[in-house]
C-alpha cells in the first residue's frame, strides 16, 4: 500500500496535472509555435531510442505478480514512469489495470483524485506515466468505467478527459471531445444543476480543440479554433474565470492574425508570457516537478526564437540537470531537454 505522504503526493499530481496541463496548453500553444515546435521535433528524434531504452527488461520482474517475461497474452514487462535502477516500477499492463481496478473497488467515494489516480500515476515515484503506457492505462479507464459503471457520467467524463488530454491528432481527439460533450447534454438535462467540475471540463474540450485545429496549419482549420475558442471564452466568462476569458481572448486574437496573413503577438511578448507560466509551475509545484521542467523548455525556446540564446542554453543547461536528478536520464522530458541544448550549442 502507498503511504499517507505518498498518498498526497499522487492526489496532488494528478489534480496539478488536470488543471495545469490545460492552463500550458490553452494560454500559450498558439503565442509559443517555435517551441513546440522545438518539443515535437526531439520527441520525434529521440522516439526509438525511448523506447529501447524504457521498453521493457528481460531480467526485471513485475512489482505485483512478481514474474519476469511477458504475462499470459505476450505482453512484455513496462516502465514509463520515473522509476529508475535495473528492475524498479516494471510492470505488466494487465496487472496495472488490475491494481488500478482494486484501487477503485476500494475507493470510498471522497476524493475523486484517488479514483483517478492509480490510472494516471505510478505508485512507486508519484509521477505521472508516459508515451504509450500512459495512452494504454487510459483506454483501459475508459473501458473500465464504461463496463463497472455503465450510469455514472462524472466518472466517464473523468475518464474521458484525461484520454482527451493525451489524444494524438485532431481525429482521435474530436471522438473523445465529441463523446465527452454528448455526455455533459445528458447531464445538463438532469435536475440536478451542473457542478463546477463538469464546467470546468466542458470548457477545457473546447479549449482542447481549439489547440487542435490551430495546430493543423490551414485557414480553415485557423478559422475552427476561432470558433472554439470563443465558445471557451463564453463558458470562462459564464464560471466567473478571469483567467480562462484572458486566455481565451489571447489565442483567438493569434488565431486571427493567422487566417489574415499577419501576427500582432510580439516575440517579447512571448518570453514574458512564458517566463511568468515558468515561474507560476516552480511557484506552485517545485523546480523538479514535470509541469515546471516542460513550461521551462518552452520558455527556453521562446528565449531562443527573440535572439536570447546564451539565456537559453543556462536555462536548458539547469533543466537537463533537474530533470535527470530527479527523473532520470532515460526520461522523456531529459531527453528532450539534452536534446534541445545541444542543437543549440551546436
Amino acid at each position: 500500500s502507498i503511504n499517507k505522504p505518498a498518498a498526497y503526493a499522487v492526489q496532488h499530481t494528478i489534480r496539478v496535472s488536470r488543471v495545469h496541463r490545460n492552463f500550458l496548453e490553452t494560454l500559450f500553444c498558439f503565442a509559443i509555435s517555435p517551441s513546440v515546435l522545438f518539443l515535437a521535433m526531439a520527441s520525434k528524434k529521440r522516439k526509438s531510442h525511448d523506447i529501447a531504452a524504457r521498453g521493457y527488461c528481460e531480467t526485471a520482474s513485475c512489482w505485483m505478480c512478481l514474474e519476469e517475461g511477458p504475462d499470459e497474452s505476450g505482453k512484455h514487462l513496462r516502465r514509463d514512469c520515473s522509476c529508475r535502477g535495473e528492475s524498479a516500477g516494471f510492470a505488466h499492463l494487465s496487472c496495472l489495470v488490475t491494481y488500478a481496478v482494486k484501487k477503485n473497488e476500494n475507493w470510498d467515494g471522497r476524493e475523486l483524485d484517488q479514483f483517478i489516480g492509480p490510472w494516471v500515476v505510478c505508485p512507486h515515484c508519484c509521477q505521472p506515466y508516459q508515451n504509450e503506457l500512459s495512452l494504454d492505462l487510459a483506454d483501459s479507464f475508459v473501458t473500465y468505467v464504461e463496463e463497472t459503471h455503465p450510469g455514472d457520467e462524472w466518472k466517464l467524463v473523468e475518464a474521458l478527459i484525461h484520454k482527451l488530454d493525451l489524444a494524438v491528432g485532431f481525429q482521435k481527439a474530436q471522438e473523445v471531445a465529441c463523446k465527452i460533450l454528448h455526455t455533459i447534454e445528458r447531464m445538463k438535462s438532469s435536475d440536478t444543476p451542473l457542478a463546477p467540475r463538469i464546467r470546468e471540463i466542458e470548457g477545457t474540450v473546447y479549449c482542447r480543440l481549439g489547440c487542435i485545429s490551430f495546430q493543423e496549419g490551414t485557414v480553415e482549420s485557423a478559422r475552427a479554433a476561432v470558433e472554439y475558442l470563443e465558445k471557451f471564452r463564453d463558458i470562462s466568462n459564464a464560471n466567473g474565470s478571469d483567467i480562462g476569458v484572458a486566455m481565451a481572448e489571447a489565442n483567438i486574437a493569434f488565431a486571427k492574425s493567422k487566417y489574415k496573413g499577419e501576427s500582432n503577438v510580439s516575440k517579447e511578448e512571448l518570453v514574458a508570457n512564458h517566463k511568468k507560466l515558468y515561474e507560476k509551475f516552480v511557484a506552485a509545484l517545485g523546480e523538479s516537478a514535470q509541469h515546471s521542467i516542460e513550461s521551462g523548455i518552452n520558455y527556453a525556446g521562446s528565449l531562443w526564437s527573440a535572439n536570447q540564446g546564451v539565456e537559453a542554453k543556462e536555462l536548458l543547461a539547469e533543466l537537463v540537470a533537474k530533470s535527470k536528478q530527479v527523473h532520470g536520464q532515460d526520461h522523456r522530458l531529459t531527453k528532450i531537454a539534452a536534446f534541445l541544448l545541444d542543437d543549440m550549442q551546436s
